[in-house]
């Protein structure tokens, strides 16, 4: 073979590859849902990273006070999700959606009003916690389940990976950008004297453009429409009685619980820790931050380019481990050099963990149950930021440190417990 026909081949090889990775995008409402979520998750990333400064300067870099402001949040993530994972299925997915969002940017556009007053206090972050939580419990579950609705099931872990890209984006750009506005904002804006004010006004704009992004696609199923109609009440319940009956999908959930109670600990205690520990200011924190996306990133798009892979349970199974070694590992690092290596395989394995559990869950369910289904796969994630508060009362008694290494450990154990228990799960596609 001549050099340049070797080149040849090799460019062809890049190209097919690249359309592998970006198959979905060739769906023209794939790629309004694709938009929507980048600013969606934009709006997010920069709401955690503010909300969370804002509570280490009101409470003196409390970890409990982190956890219960975060545990506002997920409140509603796990007791309200069910609510949305039903209506999911009867209404229109795209105009919850952007509902949702819109309800987002009037209580956060509200908590800049507070913060630019000067009257803000840590039980305003509480509320809006809440009411952010219920907007996301309403979002959540449409913005899964509609992925099924616009690509064919073939191409949908390649859709699934791709969406969760866009979070892996912003968790790269959004707590960089959002640590640089915190600390910029008060010089560059006349009046602005707190520059997390400045942050959630922004937020709340982005918002705005995430609603008007999901009202661009043309997809709108709806499943039930022609169905015989039950009640509400049963509905509500339906998806957590499917999920625990099907043999796959329910060890995928309990996969999902360990993953988030003790793996996601980490992301809300990570202020205080990165105060304490390494001494960071808040753009520093959002350097580190931007690395823990780095890793998701490269883990999604790497998901995305797998369509054919045979070993998914395995593989998630393997993303607990790492995850978990990682934490055990970096609880008590000072030294940045090391931090960062960390930090990437905590992204890594985060990433592959949220892209595969939910491709796993809405690969086996049907599809008037999806909703439903997404709704139970939600209730995990505001588990997590639940469990942060035992986790911020252990650090408070034998620090911080300590606590984030002991949810490491756990995460271990229970992650080979669920491989002792469920040994079938490995050989899950």
């Amino acid at each position: 073979m001549t050099d340049s026909t070797r080149s040849s081949a090799d460019s062809t090889t890049r190209i097919a590859r690249r359309a592998t990775i970006l198959e979905s995008l060739q769906y023209r409402d794939f790629r309004w849902l694709w938009l929507g979520s980048l600013v969606a998750y934009m709006s997010l990333n920069l709401q955690m990273l503010n909300r969370s400064w804002l509570v280490v300067i009101l409470e003196d870099n409390s970890p409990l006070a982190l956890a219960l402001v975060m545990m506002s949040f997920a409140l509603p993530m796990t007791f309200v999700s069910p609510i949305g994972g039903v209506l999911a299925d009867k209404w229109s997915k795209k105009k919850l959606i952007a509902a949702s969002q819109i309800g987002s940017a009037v209580v956060t556009f509200g908590l800049g009003i507070l913060d630019f007053t000067g009257v803000i206090q840590f039980w305003h972050l509480l509320a809006s916690g809440l009411l952010n939580g219920v907007m996301m419990a309403i979002n959540v579950p449409s913005r899964q389940a509609i992925v099924s609705d616009i690509v064919p099931k073939e191409a949908l872990m390649n859709a699934i990976s791709l969406n969760n890209s866009a979070m892996s984006i912003t968790r790269i750009l959004g707590p960089a950008l959002g640590g640089f506005m915190i600390v910029y904002f008060v010089d560059w804006i006349p009046l602005l004297e707190s520059g997390t004010a400045g942050v959630f006004f922004v937020i709340a704009a982005v918002y705005i453009f995430a609603a008007l992004s999901i009202l661009r696609i043309k997809t709108d199923v709806i499943i039930e429409k022609d169905k015989v109609k039950s009640s509400f009440g049963k509905d509500l319940f339906s998806g957590l009685i499917y999920v625990l009956h099907h043999k796959i999908i329910r060890v995928v959930l309990f996969v999902n619980l360990i993953g988030s109670v003790f793996g996601w600990a980490f992301m809300t205690l990570m202020p205080a820790w990165a105060r304490v520990v390494l001494n960071v200011n808040a753009d520093d924190l959002g350097i580190l931050l931007t690395v823990i996306g780095v890793g998701s990133l490269v883990a999604t798009l790497g998901l995305a380019s797998l369509s054919n892979f045979k070993y998914r349970g395995i593989l998630l199974i393997a993303s607990c481990l790492l995850w978990g070694l990682s934490l055990a590992l970096i609880s008590k690092m000072d030294q940045f050099y090391i931090v960062y290596p960390l930090l990437l395989f905590i992204g890594i394995a985060s990433g592959i963990f949220m892209s595969l559990g939910m491709t796993l869950m809405q690969y086996y369910s049907e599809p008037e149950m999806r909703g439903r289904v997404m709704s139970v796969a939600v209730m995990p994630f505001g588990v997590s930021s639940m469990s942060a508060v035992p986790f911020g009362m252990i650090a408070t008694k034998i620090g911080i440190e300590n606590s984030l290494m002991i949810s490491g450990i756990l995460l271990v154990f229970f992650t080979i417990l669920i491989v002792l228990v469920f040994p079938f799960f490995t050989k899950v596609e």
